[in-house]
């Protein structure tokens, strides 16, 4: 059965829809999270059958003076008897089916704030002879990898978890004409565990804790000589996070969750001595970085089925 085109009142309902999702999801994401709105079903009034449609009313259907029945018109055959014709009422949809467990992957976005505190010293003396602090703000992405489960059989849910990101994310000191120290982040993989409780509509919020490793570039360009060594350092990460299932991106035979995440990362210092650039001082670099993350995860496994609905329908009388 094909949908009708939506008719301009479907069309309002559809963006009020879209307007109270946005709402929703700035509710969660700020702490609070609200019941799903309440929906309604249409199904076959004779067989109790649901009704796929998209629609005020399902499609090809004609309204009546009751707004919870429709019915598709019947038509009088070569005797002048009824023939065909389906009725439909509008009744509350099913709760949705969320996944507790199971295993995902994703992508995301990683809004950083790096802040790094350069100090110079003279490497015969340790003398600290200079000290700054700097900070930028790059955009990165990446990936990740997790399991969710509920070991205490209650709402609260456990996922160990790994996020690999590409960050390209300088934080520098420059001087006057050009000549410039620093670090660049040029790759951050964090593993570790998110915990918290999941409510209705698969809204989950989470504290998350767990160890990171770095790969950075440290930078000594005093023009016109300059020097770079790779470091990998290791941090730990805290933060916190929420997610949810948007009902719209439901349609993809595996359930699909978007989140947004705040995690922070203290990082083991990194030292460039006697670099050619600069062979008479050592460096140390002591990195902090704060990222905001918003990304989708995908579930591996199949949603769990949801029961096809048995409502008590009372048959209409045959027109």
């Amino acid at each position: 059965m094909r949908n009708s085109p939506l008719t301009p009142f479907a069309r309002v309902r559809s963006g009020a829809t879209v307007a109270a999702l946005i709402g929703v999801t700035a509710c969660i994401f700020s702490g609070t999270a609200f019941a799903q709105t309440a929906r309604v079903c249409w199904i076959n009034a004779k067989t109790g059958t649901p009704v796929p449609n998209n629609d005020l009313f399902p499609g090809g259907t004609q309204p009546g003076l009751d707004p919870n029945h429709a019915s598709i018109p019947r038509v009088l055959d070569s005797e002048g008897k009824p023939h065909g014709g389906v009725d439909f009422v509008r009744v509350p949809c099913p709760p949705t089916q969320t996944s507790m467990s199971g295993g995902y992957i994703g992508g995301e976005l990683a809004k950083n704030w790096g802040r790094v505190r350069s100090t110079e010293s003279l490497a015969t003396t340790d003398v600290i002879t200079n000290r700054f602090t700097d900070t930028a703000d790059p955009l990165g992405g990446g990936v990740l990898i997790g399991y969710k489960f509920a070991p205490w059989a209650n709402s609260i849910i456990v996922s160990p978890f790994a996020s690999f990101d590409f960050l390209n994310s300088p934080v520098n000191h420059t001087f006057p004409g050009g000549s410039y120290l620093g670090t660049t982040a040029n790759f951050m993989g964090t593993g570790g565990v998110k915990i918290g409780p999941q409510f209705g509509a698969g809204v989950w919020l989470y504290g998350i804790g767990g160890v990171s490793v770095m790969n950075e570039t440290l930078n000594i360009n005093f023009i016109p000589v300059a020097s770079s060594q790779s470091a990998w350092v290791a941090g730990g990460t805290v933060g916190v996070g929420g997610a949810f299932q948007p009902s719209f991106l439901q349609g993809f035979g595996r359930p699909v969750s978007v989140f947004a995440e705040y995690q922070h990362t203290w990082w083991q210092d990194a030292n460039f001595n006697r670099p050619t650039a600069s062979p008479l001082f050592n460096y140390n670099f002591a990195r902090q970085d704060d990222v905001v993350k918003l990304g989708f995860t995908v579930s591996l496994g199949a949603p769990p089925a949801v029961p096809a609905p048995s409502y008590p329908v009372k048959a209409l009388p045959p027109k």
